[in-house]
């Protein structure tokens, strides 16, 4: 029981958000433009905020408001550095969906869940650009700095989803998932289960394809603007 739910959460991040593997791939962007020495620390934090989700603790705890990615810098710490990148991209990426009008090409397949499935697809053409497996090893302990917000049975238990989230694609996750009949989030396992085959092809659509390429740029374009001024 225990493998479905995690597994599960690992993409099923509802309302602003960007998938966890998005989230790894623009923090190692970031590390690289700035020349970042803690790379470890400051991916630990920008993937911790949705552990919230294991935690049961309200958003505002780890997604505070920055709407300036300067402020990423000026952080004590390079995995509070991670936590406010990790909030600054949920926020670009949500203004980025709603103006590019994506959500029109998701509805004829999402059922009502457009966000989340959505988040499928980005994170299912991810898979085919991106491999996360390099940064495993960092997730195999507890940071102190985690330790300061919740216990550790749940860090183990975010940290076991983000690992699973780094070996496997969502299309083989929600495959899985669909067999142990929770109506997780209120999505049939039906839905789940046409989804695992249609996130595929999804992925292979010029229209899914372009939009990812495109947002990937406009937050790596944002991440570099106050370096050019």
């Amino acid at each position: 029981m225990r493998f479905k739910g995690w597994i599960f959460l690992a993409f099923f991040q509802l309302g602003m958000a960007a998938g966890p593997m998005a989230h790894l791939f623009l923090g190692e962007r970031y590390c690289a433009l700035h020349q970042t020495e803690e790379v470890g620390d400051f991916l630990v934090g920008t993937l911790f905020p949705d552990i919230r989700y294991v935690a049961h603790f309200p958003r505002e705890l780890t997604h505070p408001i920055v709407q300036d990615v300067r402020e990423v810098e000026s952080c004590f710490s390079k995995f509070e550095a991670g936590i406010k990148f990790h909030a600054w991209v949920d926020i670009v990426r949500e203004e980025f969906v709603e103006q590019s009008g994506i959500y029109e090409k998701v509805r004829p397949y999402a059922k009502g869940h457009e966000a989340t499935l959505l988040k499928f697809i980005e994170e299912e053409i991810l898979a085919d650009l991106y491999d996360g497996r390099k940064w495993s090893p960092y997730f195999d302990t507890c940071y102190e700095a985690e330790k300061r917000f919740t216990n550790e049975e749940a860090i183990q238990r975010w940290h076991q989803m983000i690992q699973y989230s780094m070996a496997y694609r969502p299309s083989w996750l929600i495959w899985g998932v669909s067999y142990f009949k929770s109506q997780a989030f209120g999505i049939s396992d039906d839905t789940l289960y046409e989804w695992s085959y249609l996130l595929p092809e999804l992925a292979q659509d010029p229209i899914f394809q372009s939009h990812v390429k495109n947002l990937l740029a406009c937050v790596q374009a944002k991440m570099e603007e106050p370096l050019s001024k």
